[in-house]
């Protein structure tokens, strides 16, 4: 379970060092965590069946009960007796033997305690995923408003050394006009690309606690791809430790336990029984007095309400059990998409790298032959338009990479973030 402590302490150390620099992968983490509505819901939820738990396991264990009363009685002509009485009575009730009912109760209780604690790392890693999601989601935002100012500024100065030609007389005023027309369009798409970026920041503060118009900034640590995981191993390592899995593996236990108590109830309830009373009506023959025994319960006849239970319950276990099996094929799906999608990112990074030198030699050779007389701005838009997009090309193909590394490491059931250590993936 989480400590407060140390979610406060973690807030605090991280609010204090975020203030001087962009935020990092693991610090946008351990702040979601900390202030995740999802992650205190499933504390939470943990938390109530723990106490069912313990409410269960009360009711195996003996009871001790005790009453007094204080009685009045009117002239009776034939009795002497004392016309005020007083009375106690203390109980004791051992549970002795009820043919495995109670046992098997507790041990359905404490089977949904632990899916409910299982569920507490289910929580996490989404969380973590949403993070994911929201961090690379801002980056490529950045770099989509960075490649846009760059281009504006280039061709600004290509607007500025037009109007220079166009002064001395080498060139057309429509040559002037091409620069302005791109340059007013280009400023359109830097006003999109700046409103994307500052919804990228709302969703990620959202999701980490801070005000959602906090000029939240990421640090950008992932310009490198590693290798390809290996999708088998990690398929079968998913099948065998998957939290959702393992949570519904504790739930079908759980049925399969809760069936059983159910039936225990058509066999006798055996206790154990001693009663210590004590009175000062002297009419009675004794003032004070103990007694014990053994008592058996058996219900004869509750109009099948048990019977019609014992079917529900066994419904409910095949349904948990296709369930599970549902689970098991979404998550190969999910992985095997989520696969594919990482390969054929990997296989444009190279490729959209080699489309970026190549523009912008294009453009530099344009520029060139523009500032010679020998091609037009026509030209030199269309280049820096290549250009332009061979960027955007790249930063697409590279955080979809690692957006889709991220969704086969949530689709597996791995935590993305341990303390401070980023998943390698290998």
């Amino acid at each position: 379970m989480q400590s407060y402590l140390i979610k406060l302490t973690c807030i605090f150390y991280l609010i204090i060092t975020s203030a001087y620099g962009a935020l990092s992968l693991n610090a946008c983490y351990d702040l979601a965590i900390a202030n995740s509505d999802t992650m205190s819901l499933a504390d939470i939820r943990a938390l109530i069946e723990e106490d069912r738990t313990r409410e269960v396991w009360g009711m195996a264990l003996p009871q001790l009960s005790a009453s007094a009363d204080f009685l009045t009685r009117g002239d009776v002509k034939d009795i002497h007796h004392h016309k005020h009485t007083k009375n106690a009575r203390v109980s004791l009730i051992v549970p002795l033997f009820n043919f495995g009912g109670q046992k098997n109760l507790i041990n359905a209780q404490e089977k949904r305690e632990e899916s409910a604690f299982i569920n507490i790392e289910s929580a996490r890693l989404e969380v973590l995923h949403s993070t994911n999601m929201a961090y690379f989601l801002l980056l490529e935002a950045q770099k989509i408003v960075q490649v846009l100012q760059d281009s504006a500024q280039t061709l600004n100065n290509q607007q500025r050394i037009t109007k220079d030609f166009v002064e001395q007389g080498l060139l057309h005023e429509n040559e002037t006009m091409i620069v302005e027309v791109e340059l007013e369009l280009l400023q359109q798409d830097l006003v999109q690309a700046q409103n994307n970026r500052s919804l990228a920041v709302a969703k990620l503060n959202h999701l980490i606690g801070y005000s959602l118009d906090y000029p939240t900034t990421v640090e950008d640590i992932f310009e490198e791809t590693g290798p390809l995981i290996n999708i088998d191993q990690l398929l079968c390592q998913a099948l065998s430790n998957h939290p959702i899995l393992k949570s519904l593996q504790a739930q079908i236990e759980a049925s399969q336990y809760a069936h059983k108590a159910e039936k225990g109830k058509l066999y006798p309830n055996i206790y154990g029984y001693s009663n210590y009373s004590t009175t000062d009506d002297y009419a009675l023959p004794y003032t004070h007095g103990l007694d014990a025994g053994i008592g058996l319960q058996m219900s004869i006849y509750d109009g099948g309400t048990t019977w019609a239970k014992l079917k529900r319950l066994k419904k409910e276990t095949c349904e948990l059990e296709q369930q599970y099996q549902a689970e098991e094929k979404n998550i190969e799906l999910k992985m095997r998409t989520a696969f594919f999608n990482m390969e054929n990112a990997s296989t444009k990074i190279p490729i959209t790298l080699k489309e970026i030198e190549l523009a912008e030699k294009n453009l530099k050779m344009t520029e060139d032959h523009f500032s010679e007389g020998l091609v037009t701005n026509d030209d030199v838009v269309l280049n820096e338009e290549k250009l332009m997009k061979s960027r955007f090309n790249y930063f697409q193909a590279l955080y979809q990479y690692h957006k889709a590394k991220a969704d086969l490491i949530y689709a597996a059931g791995i935590n993305l973030y341990k303390r401070g250590c980023k998943y390698d993936g290998q």
